[in-house]
């Protein structure tokens, strides 16, 4: 049951400000770079090749990634655990589980994008690795589908995710992790 009381917000740690400062200037430096690439495909090569398509497409994802931090800070991460209310960590892990979702997208875009790269150096005449290509990259799609629809389909109602209080039904996280785990030992 949802409170009417709004949830205070506590303020910004050294760890919170940490965490912004870093992953603002990581993508701070990604939108440089991704610029750099846009004179460069525009000026010097005349036309938008699909890796750099796809890593502007990676690049907004990022930027939402960091922005969903963003307030997972603003409610409290970086605080610890002990100095938030249950409400406060419950929002923090729900913020937490969209910049999860968000990031491993714009992972895969990213991923995509070196790929493509890849298949533009490789010259015509070189089969075996462009299938090799493929097979990444359709591995690089596959894996993320299979853990966003996993983690989509993990509880009913879905907040119970990030808040075991609502009442509902979670089964096993066990295929999560699994999945999870095996994904990040490629």
């Amino acid at each position: 049951m949802l409170s009417s009381t709004p949830i205070p917000l506590p303020s910004i740690t050294p760890t919170g400000r940490n965490v912004l400062i870093v992953t603002w200037l990581q993508i701070l430096v990604a939108l440089i770079l991704v610029l750099l690439r846009t004179f460069y495909a525009r000026r010097l090569e005349g036309h938008l090749r699909w890796d750099y398509i796809w890593i502007s497409i990676a690049l907004v994802m990022g930027f939402a990634c960091v922005v969903a931090l963003t307030i997972a800070v603003r409610f409290g991460l970086g605080t610890h655990m002990a100095d938030l209310t249950y409400p406060q960590v419950f929002r923090v892990a729900k913020w937490i589980w969209i910049t999860l979702i968000i990031g491993v997208q714009s992972a895969v875009w990213a991923k995509w994008s070196i790929i493509a790269l890849l298949w533009q150096i490789q010259g015509r005449h070189a089969r075996k690795r462009r299938y090799a290509l493929l097979v990444v990259g359709l591995s690089v799609a596959v894996w993320p589908v299979v853990i966003i629809a996993l983690s989509l389909t993990q509880c009913k109602p879905l907040a119970k995710v990030w808040n075991p209080t609502i009442l509902g039904v979670c089964r096993s996280n066990n295929a999560l992790v699994n999945v999870v785990v095996l994904h990040g030992c490629k």
